[in-house]
């Protein structure tokens, strides 16, 4: 009995040790995103989302360059993500980006019903 205390104990410590280790790390990594919410944004990019799709297919901002993005569902309830940075913006709000050069592909990130799969997008910087 003092034994299997003693390993469940030990096995919470583990754990909470474990989750101590998660967080906000402000280290850089290789996303292509700098988040800058304390900067002036050099272009703003709105973007919508309706049933199933976003108000455009393709998108084009500066490279390298901050960007604000103010994303609105204007049917339904829709997130906006941009693969390859850590945008998640879900029903209405903004962020402020600098993109490196390439295509971004957008995605909704709540799921919305039967078309949310063909909600998508992108976004080229350059």
């Amino acid at each position: 009995m003092k034994k299997s205390v003693l390993l469940c104990a030990a096995a919470v410590m583990v754990m909470l040790l474990a989750l101590s280790g998660c967080g906000n790390n402000n280290s850089s990594n290789a996303s292509n995103q700098d988040q800058t919410k304390n900067q002036k944004a050099d272009k703003t990019l709105n973007i919508t989302a309706t049933d199933f799709k976003f108000n455009k297919q393709t998108y084009t901002v500066p490279a390298n360059k901050n960007v604000k993005i103010n994303f609105e569902s204007k049917e339904g309830v829709h997130g906006l993500g941009i693969t390859g940075t850590k945008v998640n913006i879900e029903n209405k709000g903004s962020e402020i980006v600098k993109l490196k050069p390439g295509t971004y592909h957008v995605h909704c990130t709540i799921p919305c019903g039967n078309g949310h799969g063909d909600m998508k997008a992108k976004i080229i910087a350059q």
